[in-house]
């Protein structure tokens, strides 16, 4: 990857660094939505701590690259970049559990649940004056915004996440979302791959949504504050620490 961070001369576009997940707007840093929830939110998952196992962080990070492969090739399948399965060969090309699961995915969405789709965007960057976020799946126009997981579970605060999502790409297009979900892939040692869909409620997505930004917000100004008073305080005590001495 080539970090794409650099701000001089900048294109005024909505960009993403790969190398750092950073996002930008021409020479202007933008919040991930990820960044606002890791702010604000003040349970973290069992497996983000300083404590986690070194046989956890492992296991989350593999499953974090099998995510990655699984993404990148239904990203390019489901608009018709990817015409057949690529070879397996671990450690030097896609995954075979990576290609096993996409493989069920594709037989899901041949049968999916939520009817026709005439239009289907991937990958799609959505932002505002402050934040970013990147969706995975964006259907018939911003009809639905969808996300795809390759968890074994899916956090209780994804529906922020979603929220998030509808929030920005209805500000950004002026369309009404109608639904948001998950397409959860799932696999048990000695089973086969599972994929469900999960539907959230967009109001009450939407709402709590907008909880956490007013909260997030507050955090900024509040810490800005007092960054600023600390600043106006240093000449008072550099004159202080010059009296005593």
């Amino acid at each position: 990857m080539t970090c794409t961070c650099q701000t001089v001369e900048a294109v005024p576009v909505i960009r993403l660094c790969q190398d750092h997940h950073c996002y930008w707007y021409g020479d202007q840093r933008r919040t991930s939505i990820s960044g606002v929830m890791k702010r604000v939110w003040p349970v973290k998952p069992s497996w983000d701590s300083q404590d986690t196992p070194d046989s956890v962080k492992r296991k989350v990070e593999n499953a974090r690259e099998r995510g990655q492969q699984v993404d990148e090739m239904f990203s390019q399948w489901v608009v018709g970049n990817l015409k057949v399965l690529p070879p397996t060969i671990n450690g030097a090309g896609r995954r075979d559990d990576a290609v096993e699961r996409l493989s069920a995915l594709m037989d899901w969405w041949n049968s999916r649940p939520f009817g026709e789709v005439n239009y289907v965007a991937t990958q799609k960057i959505v932002h505002d004056d402050e934040l970013a976020g990147t969706i995975d799946l964006v259907l018939n126009c911003g009809e639905y915004i969808l996300d795809l997981k390759n968890t074994s579970s899916i956090e209780t605060t994804h529906s922020l996440k979603l929220g998030a999502y509808a929030d920005l790409h209805q500000r950004m297009h002026g369309r009404k979302v109608r639904v948001i979900g998950d397409i959860h892939v799932t696999k048990k040692r000695d089973e086969p791959v599972k994929v469900k869909f999960r539907e959230y409620e967009l109001s009450i997505a939407l709402n709590e949504w907008q909880k956490v930004r007013e909260f997030w917000s507050l955090v900024r100004r509040k810490t800005k504050a007092a960054q600023n008073a600390e600043i106006d305080m240093e000449p008072e005590l550099e004159t202080a620490w010059r009296r005593e001495a």
